[in-house]
């Protein structure tokens, strides 16, 4: 097998290649408005601050897509505005 270059051209290549790759994950996934809100102490229940949140929501006119409550974490997604 003939090498037409040297090993650490092919080696910048595949590190550019892997570069452009990484930069480039944000725009194939995308981006989901969202907050986490956790509880730390095991006595509070993320449950019963939701009304207030999505209260203060409302008043900037922020709309909720949809929540989900795992373990002790409050996940918010927002409708994303373009």
């Amino acid at each position: 097998m003939v090498k037409y270059f040297s090993n650490y051209k092919y080696l910048t290549l595949l590190i550019v290649i892997l570069l452009s790759f990484i930069y480039a994950i944000p725009n194939i996934f995308g981006y989901k408005p969202i907050i986490q809100i956790s509880c730390i102490k095991e006595d509070t229940q993320c449950e019963k601050i939701y009304p207030y949140i999505k209260m203060e929501l409302g008043k900037h006119s922020i709309q909720i897509q949809k929540k989900i409550h795992k373990n002790n974490d409050l996940l918010i997604f927002f409708l994303q505005h373009k």
